[in-house]
């Protein structure tokens, strides 16, 4: 039993590569690089090591090695791994690539390269050929009388020979070819011209008529088949912008899905040393700012300041040698803090503190476009907030920075994938610096895909996940 592997569709054959394959009971790999049938497609979607054909139970196998090998226009891939019973017509997905399988029997196992289609029928029930099939082919036929050719009219063959294009424009060339005759025989082709029936006359009209038709007919077929043609040219004229080429020719695009949970990027926040929420500050009475140039004139504009405010602004509290007498303390009442009249003197007691709370604030996140991820796995956080472009290095390609408050979502519209691009990264800037996941990259297709990335902001870590359209 024999296997031979056809190719389908040999128009998206590259060069060097083989339309067909034969294979034994040995089987063999198909792939990209170091296999028994190479492969390679514009796309590069074919694997280095795509898929192995192997026997298996008296039968012919296919066996998926990249989760990429689709069996009889399915949906859905074999999985990397999984193992299928190939049977006469099959059709393998590998790549751009449609491989039709066709078994042969042992009767024709041999070294003949021509397919069972084109073998004799005894060939194939015998292994080898009677001869019969030729008979017919060697028997002579019968000679039949030729059939003499129907006289045609002069001018009418004329008028059937092939224009000659240079004839049509040269008018030298067609006043040569006119015949010379005298001016009595011309007197005489006038008079005999003047004296000829008027059907005689109609009819050339008509005929010169029907010819003007027919090349208006011409030139409509023309301009009705370019219509297409000028009509996408004149689109990328107007916008250059116009996408030219089929869908597997276009660049990849994605839109972006953004989430923020509602407990995102928490913050432990004490009263009166941190804003609450929705707290406004506070705008002080007074405010100071110096300027010096060394620490020399900083330290003299600061005495001079001490001086006029020594001099110029009134005590806050009147100063008093008398001590008042203390009040009585007991152990057991609960006791009040000391009364100050000091201006902008506030105390209040520990009952009156709050603990610290956890509050859910801002998170600020860029999501990228790198040609590799080597560098941004390996980077860490404090690197990638110093700079951005100096960690990641020749990888890097485009950023796009966003802001999302606690509960928010935002949806960003299609957005084209650069031609270098391989992964889209989603960088977190998150307060703590204890989380556990800050970073999450997806690969991508440059071309021929349209993705729906949805990233999802979460309190400890942020997720990334994207649908192929």
């Amino acid at each position: 039993m024999n296997l031979t592997l056809v190719i389908g569709n040999p128009a998206q054959l590259l060069h060097g590569c083989l339309p067909s394959r034969r294979m034994d009971y040995s089987g063999g790999l198909i792939g990209s690089y170091g296999c028994d049938w190479l492969l390679r497609d514009r796309s590069g979607r074919v694997r280095p090591q795509h898929c192995r054909i192997h026997w298996h139970e008296g039968r012919f196998c296919v066996t998926d090695l990249c989760d990429g090998t689709y069996l009889n226009g399915h949906d859905l891939p074999l999985g990397r791994g999984a193992t299928v019973r190939l049977n006469e017509g099959d059709v393998l997905q590998v790549g751009a690539y449609r491989i039709v399988v066709h078994l042969q029997a042992d009767a024709c196992a041999d070294d003949d390269p021509r397919h069972l289609s084109q073998r004799s029928l005894a060939e194939l029930l015998s292994g080898h050929e009677d001869g019969l099939e030729d008979w017919c082919a060697n028997t002579r036929t019968m000679e039949t009388a030729p059939v003499p050719a129907p006289a045609l009219c002069a001018e009418f063959e004329r008028l059937c020979r092939p224009l000659d294009p240079r004839e049509q424009h040269d008018p030298l060339l067609a006043l040569a070819t006119l015949p010379s005759m005298p001016s009595t025989a011309a007197h005489g082709q006038l008079a005999q011209n003047h004296h000829r029936p008027l059907v005689a006359r109609r009819s050339k009209k008509s005929l010169q008529a029907g010819t003007l038709r027919l090349c208006l007919l011409l030139l409509a077929a023309l301009a009705l088949g370019g219509c297409t043609l000028l009509g996408k040219l004149g689109q990328v004229i107007i916008d250059p912008s116009t996408p030219v080429g089929g869908p597997d020719d276009q660049p990849s695009r994605y839109s972006l899905s953004l989430h923020a949970s509602d407990d995102v990027n928490r913050r432990l926040v004490t009263p009166g040393t941190a804003l609450m929420a929705g707290e406004q500050p506070a705008l002080a009475p007074y405010s100071l700012d110096i300027k010096a140039s060394s620490p020399q004139a900083l330290a003299d504009k600061l005495q001079a300041v001490l001086e006029h405010l020594y001099e110029n602004a009134p005590g806050q509290s009147p100063v008093s040698d008398a001590l008042a007498p203390e009040p009585q303390v007991s152990w057991i009442d609960e006791s009040p803090l000391g009364d100050y009249q000091a201006a902008g003197v506030h105390l209040a007691t520990a009952a009156q503190h709050t603990a610290p709370q956890q509050i859910a604030t801002p998170v600020a996140f860029r999501v990228l476009q790198l040609s590799d991820d080597s560098l941004l796995m390996t980077a860490s956080a404090e690197a990638l907030a110093l700079d951005l472009k100096t960690a990641l290095g020749s990888t890097y390609l485009r950023v796009d920075d966003y802001l999302l408050r606690p509960g928010q979502f935002k949806f960003v519209d299609l957005q084209p994938v650069d031609e270098r691009a391989r992964f889209i990264a989603v960088i977190a800037d998150y307060h703590n610096e204890d989380v556990s996941q800050w970073k999450q990259l997806l690969r991508v297709e440059p071309k021929g895909r349209r993705y729906a990335l949805l990233v999802e902001l979460g309190q400890a870590q942020v997720a990334l996940k994207g649908e192929t359209r």
